[in-house]
């Protein structure tokens, strides 16, 4: 349950990219039948880098993750019994582990008339239907920030969070806007989940948040194989 666990959160972390307009910290919230609890992350994001925060994942070693938009890296940080470790992962070279179906045909997007304010931002309900699912959309334009892909190579390991999180990746491609709440039901296996980000603040991030000189940089092999690599 930890490794899905911590799967699922890195996962739309990642789908998450910073602009440089924006500074500042937000909450996301991932609600699913496949996680016993509610997953609450703690945003911090400042230019290109993004930090995530999850106090729950704390006693199982998850101290944080980074991801640098400029090198496309993610570096998880974990405390094994007091040894802390950063393991580095290319992003580019795990996407080529994440095939698409051709055959996938794009999701219908219908805007609706009906409006609400979530976390201060004017949004518009949205709509969306596929050949497996069907979903709700609150979008902002107001928020200076870019929701793409929500896809990493974590996800080639199959997991049910992956499978989950890399086909709301598909259904958002090419939308304009952040969906500050989204319900997708999936009508294949009859299962849905919520994806809810909230307390969006603007203000200045410390840097050293994003500091990692108390940790063994390592680099992660490829997906095809290979050692474990000590960063010096």
């Amino acid at each position: 349950m930890k490794k899905h666990f911590v799967l699922l959160v890195t996962i739309l972390f990642l789908g998450i990219k910073t602009h440089a307009q924006f500074e500042g910290t937000c909450t996301i919230t991932i609600e699913s039948a496949r996680t016993p609890l509610p997953i609450e992350m703690f945003m911090f994001l400042k230019s290109d880098l993004m930090c995530m925060e999850i106090p729950s994942m704390q006693s199982s070693g998850f101290i944080k993750g980074i991801v640098n938009n400029t090198t496309q890296t993610l570096t998880t940080c974990i405390d094994k019994g007091g040894r802390k470790v950063a393991m580095r992962s290319n992003l580019n070279e795990m996407e080529r582990f994440m095939p698409v179906s051709s055959n996938a045909k794009p999701p219908v997007f219908t805007e609706t008339t009906e409006k609400k304010k979530i976390s201060g931002f004017n949004c518009t309900k949205v709509l969306m239907k596929s050949d497996d699912s069907e979903g709700t959309f609150w979008i902002t334009q107001e928020w200076p920030i870019e929701m793409t892909q929500l896809i990493t190579a974590i996800s080639a390991n199959k997991s049910p969070g992956s499978a989950m999180l890399r086909g709301l990746s598909r259904l958002y491609t090419g939308r304009n806007g952040v969906s500050l709440e989204t319900q997708v039901t999936n009508f294949k296996n009859k299962e849905s989940y919520t994806v809810t980000i909230t307390d969006v603040k603007p203000g200045k991030v410390d840097e050293k948040q994003f500091n990692i000189d108390d940790f063994q940089l390592m680099d992660m092999p490829t997906m095809g194989g290979g050692q474990i690599k000590k960063t010096e």
